[in-house]
């Protein structure tokens, strides 16, 4: 009435009940919210009903109606207080995080509820105080919970920030997962993957899709000869060398098992194929590397097999690698036979056509000599 002196006297009235009943109701909201352990919730459910009902009755009905079931409200009120003492009190000693300073809000609410029914009584002469109380402890309650909110809000910095962190590590194992330890290239898992994904984009945009199997000659003599050090260093030197030559960001170089490595060339039709593969041929002779047999060069070497495939709806993947692989296959043996042929120049000649796409190793006797045709198909 001090603060709002011009209000009607039956608005000012309803204000006043309101806050008691509404008090009560949100009150034990928040307790229950609070303490869930600790609570009866069929006592409190009784209480949460009271205090409702109450509301409603103070927003319809005339004051008169209302302020007579005061003081049986009031009655409760103190029946229900003495229930939340005993909850905040079990609360202090279970050690929960600000039971103290509820209990002290709480009891300055209480006191003023107190003093609302002794006035009421008429036996002490001040005014309502349970407006006053009720919003001394919403500044508690406020204080309280912005505290707690604010701790909450650094962990919850504290546990994004470690979220990040695992996300990277995560990332990072992942990486590691589709990495070569070795030459640090792509390994044949993550080629795999991306041959995958290359060859249904293929189908989709009817593309070209080239592939580039290319394999260190005699690379296990080489091991045998010089030693698996050494070894190591030949296959990170060619690993970077084949990396080097490729510049397309689609396009991707792996290491798919002991001294061989794949290339995949999205979009790229065979003459520009044979043109990287032709690239990676020289830039690897170009390193000069000692060869563990020294043949037609005495640098170390790679032999390619190059191939490309416009994929087709059904068609799987798999089959441009066998593709790629039997060529160079075919080549190794042709190009085996051929250094056989050649220590014996004396017993045989040797006319050997070049490799472009498909071959087939065929022989013919001709005048006691053998001749090696590798044909194109």
């Amino acid at each position: 009435m001090l603060i709002f002196p011009n209000l009607p006297w039956n608005l000012l009235v309803r204000i006043t009940y309101l806050t008691m009943s509404l008090g009560l109701t949100f009150f034990g909201l928040f307790i229950e919210n609070l303490y869930p352990d600790d609570v009866n919730p069929s006592l409190f459910k009784t209480f949460l009903t009271i205090g409702i009902l109450y509301t409603v009755l103070i927003i319809i009905s005339p004051v008169f109606y209302f302020a007579k079931l005061l003081s049986l409200f009031l009655g409760i009120m103190m029946i229900y207080g003495l229930s939340i003492l005993f909850i905040f009190t079990r609360a202090i000693k279970n050690n929960r995080k600000y039971a103290v300073f509820f209990l002290s809000a709480f009891l300055i609410f209480a006191m003023a509820i107190v003093n609302d029914m002794l006035h009421f009584l008429h036996l002490i002469n001040t005014t309502y105080m349970v407006p006053y109380g009720f919003l001394i402890f919403i500044v508690f309650q406020s204080f309280i919970l912005a505290n707690q909110n604010s701790r909450l809000y650094s962990k919850l910095e504290k546990l994004f920030s470690e979220k990040i962190k695992l996300e990277n590590i995560a990332a990072t194992f992942q990486n590691l997962a589709y990495i070569d330890p070795l030459t640090e290239l792509p390994n044949r898992r993550r080629f795999e993957e991306y041959l995958h994904a290359e060859w249904h984009r293929a189908i989709r945009n009817q593309t070209p899709l080239s592939i580039l199997m290319i394999d260190i000659d005699y690379f296990k003599k080489y091991n045998d000869k010089f030693g698996h050090i050494v070894g190591d260093l030949v296959l990170k030197k060619v690993g970077g060398t084949i990396k080097s030559c490729i510049h397309r960001p689609a396009d991707m170089c792996a290491r798919y098992g002991g001294e061989e490595f794949i290339v995949i060339l999205p979009e790229t039709e065979i003459i520009g194929a044979y043109r990287i593969a032709e690239r990676i041929r020289k830039k690897v002779l170009d390193l000069k590397l000692p060869a563990a047999i020294t043949t037609s060069s005495k640098f170390v070497s790679v032999s390619i097999g190059c191939t490309t495939e416009f994929p087709n709806p059904g068609d799987h993947w798999d089959y441009i690698i066998d593709k790629a692989i039997k060529l160079i296959k075919n080549y190794i043996r042709q190009k085996n036979l051929e250094e056989t042929v050649q220590k014996s120049r004396n017993s045989y000649n040797i006319v050997l056509a070049k490799i472009l796409n498909k071959h087939h190793l065929k022989l013919f006797p001709l005048n006691k000599q053998v001749m090696i045709h590798c044909l194109h198909e």
